[in-house]
């Protein structure tokens, strides 16, 4: 064989590595990247969704809104800026809703700051209402973040004196008004040291809870709630010290329950996951519904390596999924930050001197019936490890579809890729697959960060530098 031909060879192997290493490789899929954007590093970046076969991506510079519109080939960008209510404003939030996109804004007017609102076309772009829905002191707007119900119907306000002393107004977008305007007291603050969740819910009930974890042995919590614009507060006990605390809203029913992770009696391990009806809270207690971790649970979540007899370390709850047969699953994921020094026998203190390695390994899955019954559990294997860089590309990403649950992930976190992603049915039945790979395609996908647009399709975003491109990825 000559030379010239095993060049040649070599060649055209090199030509079909690049091909194939960016194109999927399986069949019933497909990928399409978008136009580069220059973005700003005084600006966030936010996938509306899909709006008439055209994606729409808002931009955020606190100042005005942006937004810009990929035609049905996912190539050309043209841009729409927003006129913002007043040239002083500052944007407070924004939400989605069907085919509006809902922007609150703050802007001082007469010693006040006021509230105003305003909703844009995703079909046309055109504003068809802009209106200011009340006022408020300077020094009671706060940095306070909207709250908004897993529907998006209702939005929450939050502004007051401080993080113990506040009002919150609860706007209704099918009655496009604000219903509630509740004044709230907390006992201590609860967002700086305190297990703490807060949950508004599709009928406009507001719940928030929190406890103090820095209290040894001290299993006391409280649960604040707005109902029909009634302010309460209810204490309770447990009998185990708990972690990782969450409200979340059953789909079928919209029953309020309450989750988390229990630790072993010397508070090392977690030894297991609880469930526990709200409507079944007292003053004297609440009776969790415990699931404990399986033997066979543990040996998969440790596989060779040595593990600890009766627990975990490291979970964090991450989703709840309504199954189409009435059951939910809970999802949890594994997360570890270790802090080190870069300078050894220097002080650690020194600015630069630390670094911090981000660790976002096994998935849990625990599915649960009508009862919060335990169903079966599966561990889905991961290992990502990255330092410096927020875990920005590490954890996952669920697509849902009424078959399914499809959780993306990078396989490895460096600067070439393999996205592959776990397929889970609602009995529990797991495959997994490769589905594409970022070699030579210049792409730092940020799966964590993506968007469902519709039950076919996700878009993905990668920044490379300052360069924004989405990948949408299509299921047939």
């Amino acid at each position: 064989m000559s030379r010239t031909f095993i060049n040649l060879l070599n060649i055209y192997s090199m030509f079909f590595l690049l091909i194939w290493g960016f194109l999927p490789n399986l069949i019933g899929q497909k990928v399409a990247l978008s136009n580069e954007v220059t973005i700003r590093s005084n600006s966030t970046y936010d996938v509306m969704g899909e709006f008439n076969h055209r994606v729409i991506m808002l931009q955020d510079n606190g100042r005005r809104i942006t937004l810009f519109v990929f035609d049905a080939d996912f190539q050309a960008a043209q841009q729409y800026y927003i006129v913002p209510p007043q040239n002083s404003s500052d944007v407070y939030g924004y939400v989605p809703v069907d085919s509006s996109l809902y922007i609150y804004y703050v802007y001082p007017d007469s010693g006040y700051n006021m509230l105003a609102l305003q909703k844009i076309s995703m079909l046309d772009f055109s504003t068809y209402n802009s209106r200011t829905l009340f006022r408020m002191k300077r020094s009671e707007t706060g940095n306070f973040r909207l709250v908004v119900s897993k529907d998006h119907s209702k939005h929450m306000i939050r502004y007051g004196k401080s993080d113990t002393d506040y009002e919150v107004a609860i706007f209704d977008t099918v009655k496009d008004s604000i219903f509630h305007t509740v004044p709230v007291v907390l006992d201590s603050p609860w967002e700086d040291g305190s297990i703490s969740s807060q949950l508004l819910t599709s009928s406009g009930d507001y719940y928030l809870i929190a406890g103090n974890p820095k209290r040894k042995n001290n299993y006391e919590y409280t649960l604040y709630t707005i109902k029909s614009g009634i302010f309460k507060s209810t204490q309770f006990r447990t009998e185990e010290p708990l972690t990782g605390l969450k409200l979340v809203e059953r789909g079928s029913d919209h029953l309020i329950f309450l989750t988390g992770i229990y630790l072993d009696a010397k508070q090392d391990l977690q030894a297991g996951l609880f469930l526990a009806n709200m409507d079944q809270l007292t003053s004297t207690g609440l009776r969790l519904n415990k699931v404990t971790f399986q033997e066979q649970v543990l040996s998969d979540f440790y596989g060779r390596e040595k593990q600890p007899s009766n627990g975990i370390n490291d979970l964090v709850f991450s989703h709840i999924i309504s199954q189409k047969d009435g059951s939910q699953t809970l999802v949890y994921e594994q997360q570890r930050e270790i802090y080190r020094s870069n300078m050894p026998g220097r002080n650690a203190y020194v600015p630069g001197a630390m670094s911090i390695d981000f660790y976002r390994e096994n998935i849990l899955l625990v599915n649960v019936d009508n009862n919060l019954e335990v169903q079966w559990q599966k561990v889905l294997h991961k290992k990502q490890y990255s330092y410096d860089d927020d875990a920005q590309y590490s954890s996952f990403f669920m697509h849902e579809n009424p078959s399914a649950l499809r959780l993306l992930y990078n396989d490895e976190i460096k600067r070439s890729n393999t996205i592959s992603e776990y397929i889970v049915t609602c009995t529990g039945q797991v495959s997994r697959r490769v589905l594409f790979s970022t070699d030579h395609s210049d792409l730092n996908l940020q799966i964590r960060n993506s968007t469902q647009v519709s039950a076919a399709s996700t878009v993905i975003p990668s920044i490379r530098k300052n360069k924004l491109r989405l990948v949408k990825l299509n299921y047939n």
